[in-house]
């Protein structure tokens, strides 16, 4: 679950059922990564290798990625601009842009 708290007033605004329900749903996930690109999307990573990607103006999932068929974990995400984000899985680096949906560029054995 990823909780979306209004720190002002100390309130849960929502729950978000995140990395529990995937595919693999008899392997429990978590979030292993979790980052903001922009005001409005939120991208969360899990133990599994699946990506996330959520719209925070509904805290509706808008996209969802399988990194790879060895469930390798999403280590990290960075934001690097309002459309590309880079996650490393294993020894590899591979960058991502949201609006073209697809991985522009791998770095390997980084």
């Amino acid at each position: 679950m990823i909780y979306i708290w209004d720190i002002i007033n100390g309130t849960c605004l929502v729950k978000m059922t995140t990395h529990d329900e995937t595919p693999d749903d008899f392997i429990y996930s978590s979030v292993y990564s979790l980052t903001k690109m922009t005001n409005n999307i939120l991208i969360s990573g899990s133990n599994l290798g699946y990506i996330k990607i959520w719209d925070l103006s509904n805290y509706q999932q808008i996209n969802f990625i399988k990194e790879k068929e060895n469930l390798s974990p999403i280590n990290q995400i960075i934001t690097i601009s309002k459309n590309k984000f880079a996650y490393i899985v294993e020894k590899k680096i591979n960058i991502y842009e949201y609006q073209s949906n697809k991985t522009i560029k791998a770095i390997k054995d980084y």
